[in-house]
């Protein structure tokens, strides 16, 4: 009876065992396929990426996301000039960051009024630096065009280089850097490919012209009085050649004749150069205020500018100054007198000019 029991199950478990054993089998084959396929997959992938055709890096791709990023920067460049902020914001990669960070720290429910705040801050604000660049290089008047565009790989995030070139067709629209007028210069805007935004603007120094004659110009001037050492007055020019020959006319007094010599430390003041410096110590204590002045310069060829401003009140205080400046530049911020930020009181004014130094 044993015997018969083993038999029957010994006989019924046979055909288990044996199913037991092919599907491990069978799972054993699977896995060796998946690492066949796998491998096939990694072998092709290579070759795709060592031949530059993978999507990111076919000449179509790269093509599409060079126009693409072309269009951004004609975008941002078309909104710096009209002032259009909102527009610029929305093509800022640093504004869109904030702007996420915003929307991470507030509920959905106060995004509308929080972004509007933040929006609304930014048109007050100055411009970012990337937008006071597009706006100090291609004012409106100057022509400008985009003549490269290019993927770049090396970075964390992907972007696309664009270059553009500007040319200046008058002094007036031309920048001011230092003591030189730019004829053309080549910006170079870098925008990340997802999302495509403006994440920098940098001046290829490499790429600037400059004018070749520079007419005489008086470019700046400054006043500042103090109760120790009294009244002083810089005035700076550009241009011409030298020596230079100044007369500054203030009141009934020339500054420039009768106030030479030597500053307040005993350094002699040579008045044929581009730069005018004035200590006049408290001689001007008693003229009356605000008080005009002419600043006029000749140059050795001959040639003259005259430039007038007035002087509101004597003192100033010991680090501040009354500041005047040649426009259009210093309407863009350039020419002004060396100072630090925040030295100048109020507004730096215009300089009053003749029909004949316009």
């Amino acid at each position: 009876m044993a015997d018969t029991f083993s038999l029957i199950t010994n006989a019924g478990c046979a055909p288990l065992k044996q199913d037991a054993e092919n599907v491990q089998e069978r799972k054993r084959a699977y896995a060796t396929h998946l690492s066949r396929l796998r491998a096939k997959h990694q072998t092709l992938l290579f070759l795709l990426v060592i031949t530059g055709c993978v999507c990111v890096s076919c000449p179509a791709s790269i093509k599409g996301q060079s126009s693409a990023a072309s269009l951004v920067v004609r975008r941002y460049v078309s909104a710096v000039q009209s002032g259009d902020r909102k527009t610029i914001v929305n093509l800022s990669y640093e504004a869109q960051q904030q702007i996420s960070s915003i929307k991470t720290n507030n509920p959905q429910a106060l995004w509308a009024k929080v972004l509007k705040e933040y929006y609304d801050a930014q048109s007050a604000a100055p411009l970012d630096q990337w937008a006071d660049m597009v706006a100090l290089f291609i004012p409106q008047g100057a022509e400008w065009r985009i003549t490269e565009a290019r993927v770049n790989h090396d970075n964390e995030r992907n972007t696309v280089k664009v270059y553009a070139s500007v040319s200046y067709h008058s002094l007036a629209d031309s920048p001011l850097v230092g003591t030189a007028y730019l004829k053309s210069a080549i910006l170079q805007f870098d925008v990340s490919s997802a999302p495509l935004l403006i994440v920098n603007v940098v001046r290829l120094t490499e790429g600037d012209s400059q004018w070749g004659h520079i007419p005489l110009m008086i470019l700046n001037a400054r006043w500042f009085a103090e109760g120790l050492s009294g009244s002083h007055m810089h005035l700076f020019a550009i241009g011409g050649k030298t020596p230079y020959h100044w007369s500054v006319q203030c009141g009934s007094l020339d500054l420039a004749q009768d106030f030479s010599g030597v500053d307040g430390f005993g350094i002699p003041l040579n008045q044929s150069n581009q730069e005018l410096i004035i200590d006049s110590g408290g001689h001007l204590a008693n003229l009356q205020y605000p008080l005009p002045c002419t600043a006029s310069i000749k140059d050795a060829d001959g040639n003259t500018d005259t430039v007038a401003f007035s002087v509101p009140k004597l003192l100033t205080g010991l680090v501040n100054n009354y500041c005047w400046a040649r426009a259009p530049w210093s309407h863009r911020g350039q020419g002004l007198p060396y100072l630090p930020i925040g030295s100048c009181i109020g507004k730096v004014a215009d300089f009053e000019l003749s029909k004949n130094n316009q």
